[in-house]
């Protein structure tokens, strides 16, 4: 019986997780959307160069939550060239993003800094309207299979507690 109850409490907890990472994955997305307007602001009034660029985005507490801001930061540092350094970093620790918003940024970091101030803020804003696109399917998923996980895993545990007793 104890066992039963056991494995019904970890059904329900294993459903919140799926909802908490749901949660976590919009909020992901939010600050994504944050460093890539942050960004086309910086270039847009201030026409910072990439590395000025990169090293104002880890001045932004919110932003500095984004592992691969500081690690671009930091190679940046050590002297590597701005594409090397940003597609290190990028498939180095974006490992909670899916692959194509990974090859997103991906294509961002090559060609950021590669033209003129015109064509990146026009990149910028493609960037944003794509990630803005990802962020509105997350949110759907989450308020279409957030609670779902959550009651699924509360009725399979429900399942399991009764075919035990």
């Amino acid at each position: 019986m104890l066992g039963a109850g056991l494995i019904w409490t970890s059904l329900i907890y294993a459903g919140a997780i799926c909802f908490y990472k749901l949660k976590e994955r919009i909020v992901l997305l939010e600050k994504t959307i944050m460093m890539i307007d942050e960004m086309r602001l910086q270039l847009e009034y201030l026409n910072l160069p990439v590395n000025e660029l990169i090293n104002e985005l880890c001045t932004r507490e919110q932003l500095r939550e984004l592992e691969y801001i500081v690690s671009c930061h930091e190679m940046l540092t050590e002297g590597y060239d701005f594409p090397e350094a940003w597609k290190k970093s990028v498939t180095e620790t974006c490992l909670n993003y899916m692959s194509d918003e990974r090859n997103k940024l991906l294509h961002l970091g090559a060609n950021l800094g590669r033209s003129d101030k015109d064509n990146q803020i026009n990149m910028l804003n493609l960037q944003l309207r794509t990630f803005t696109e990802y962020l509105d399917r997350a949110k759907f998923c989450r308020l279409r299979y957030g609670n779902l996980s959550v009651s699924l895993g509360a009725l399979a545990g429900c399942m399991v507690f009764i075919m035990v007793i």
